[in-house]
C-alpha cells in the first residue's frame, strides 16, 4: 500500500522529480536506517559498505530501490540472516549491490523476476522487484539478480555517474 501511494504521488508530479546531485551513500544509509525497525529487518545482521559517491538522481527513486531490495533480502533470510549493502563504482557506473544469505533465487525464476505481479514469496504481491526495475530504468540504469558469496541472492543495480564538472557532453571541434 505504501509503495502504491508513493508511486501515485510521484506520478501526479506533486513531488519534484528533477534529478539532483546527491551523496548517494547518504541516501542509501538513510533508506536502510528507516527500514531498521521493520519486523523483517530488525533482527538481521545488516552490513553497509558504502563508498562516498556523488550521483545525479531522483532521491525518491533511489530510496525506493534500496528499501525494496533490503526488505526482500531480509525476508529471504527469515528476518534473522545476514544482509550486506554495497555501494561503489564500476567504470562510469555506480553499482548498488544487496546480498543475503537466504536460499537465493532459482535460475529458472530470474528471467521474469522484475515483471509486475511476479513473486517467489507465498505472501508476496509481485510489486517490489517490479518497482526496483522501473525505478532503475527511469534513472538510466538496470538491475539484475545472481548468486551472492554469502550463499543467497545478489541484486545489482547499475546507474550512470553524472558527467564530470566542466566535461562537455559532445566533443568540441
Amino acid at each position: 500500500t505504501a509503495l502504491n501511494r508513493r508511486l501515485m504521488t510521484a506520478s501526479r508530479s506533486s513531488v519534484d522529480l528533477t534529478p539532483k546531485r546527491v551523496e548517494a551513500d547518504g541516501i542509501v544509509r538513510e533508506a536502510v536506517t528507516l527500514l531498521r525497525p521493520h519486523q523483517h529487518v530488525r533482527d538481521c545482521q545488516l552490513e553497509l559498505e558504502l563508498a562516498p559517491i556523488e550521483l545525479e538522481t531522483q532521491p525518491l527513486f533511489l530510496q525506493q530501490i534500496v528499501g525494496n531490495l533490503v526488505l526482500n533480502a531480509a525476508e529471504a533470510t527469515g528476518g534473522k540472516g545476514r544482509v550486506r549493502v554495497e555501494l561503489g563504482r564500476d567504470g562510469e557506473r555506480v553499482v548498488l549491490a544487496v546480498h543475503d544469505d537466504g536460499p537465493g533465487v532459482p535460475r529458472a525464476r530470474r528471467a521474469h523476476l522484475f515483471e509486475a505481479l511476479e513473486t517467489t514469496k507465498p505472501e508476496g504481491n509481485g510489486l517490489g522487484l517490479f518497482s526496483v526495475g522501473v525505478c532503475a530504468r527511469t534513472l538510466g540504469g538496470d538491475v539484475d539478480v545472481g548468486d551472492s558469496p554469502l550463499g543467497g541472492a545478489l541484486f545489482r543495480v547499475s546507474l550512470p555517474l553524472p558527467p564530470r564538472a566542466g566535461a562537455s557532453a559532445t566533443p568540441s571541434p
